[in-house]
């Protein structure tokens, strides 16, 4: 990472503190790269080139190579390509496991952190799902990315359809491309359970985790 990178990131490392608009409304939440904080050119490209035409001002035709995939469109998505395997995996959201805020100052209340952090995927209302899990394997060495990258992020969108038989074609609705010199690998999701929806896309450069870029609000 080139020192103006790391400057960037360092400013957006600082936890953003919103104030209490109720009780226990404390927003805290992970540093996001977004497009806008993007730097190198040649990542931005790639990124935006994985986004819906249309969605944001700025477009990108940049081509990636696809790895093919296959999934269940429940809890699991594997693609397999170039010597590179990856796995997406869901599961159903445990209350049990997590701490909730809420603002209050409302007459029915509106879930505004989950574990102390904001959290894409729901507007206010309390998640079905969450990821399990993000596994990457290149060349046989494994390169998970980390809990911190998708502890916030829920209700995962798997597939855009289920298949009407099981010898219907799935269509998948999360994508992994790589950069045409082999040296970046892009694990993308646009996810949401219909209000609070998001893009996520993580980031490996020459095998390793770079980081993700989270874009919401559109």
């Amino acid at each position: 990472m080139n020192a103006s990178s790391f400057l960037v990131l360092t400013v957006l490392s600082f936890s953003v503190r919103a104030s209490a608009i109720g009780q226990d409304c404390v927003m805290d939440q992970y540093a996001e790269w977004t497009i806008d904080s993007l730097l190198d050119p040649t990542m931005r490209a790639e990124v935006l080139s994985l986004y819906p035409t249309g969605l944001l001002e700025e477009t990108s035709t940049v081509e990636l190579i696809a790895l093919p995939g296959r999934a269940n469109c429940h809890d699991r998505a594997e693609f397999n390509g170039n010597d590179i395997t990856v796995v997406i995996e869901g599961a159903p959201f445990d209350t049990a496991k997590h701490t909730f805020g809420y603002d209050r100052s409302q007459q029915v209340p509106f879930l505004c952190n989950i574990d102390g952090l904001g959290f894409w995927g729901t507007d206010g209302g309390m998640p079905r799902r969450e990821i399990k899990g993000v596994n990457v394997t290149m060349k046989g060495k494994m390169l998970n990315v980390p809990k911190r990258g998708y502890t916030n992020l829920y209700e995962p969108n798997i597939c855009d359809t289920y298949p009407a038989s099981n010898d219907a074609p799935i269509s998948i609705h999360a994508s992994c491309r790589l950069s045409k010199d082999r040296e970046r690998l892009y694990i993308h999701m646009m996810n949401s359970d219909g209000a609070g929806g998001y893009l996520v896309t993580w980031i490996f450069q020459n095998g390793r985790y770079w980081g993700r870029v989270v874009e919401h609000g559109f």
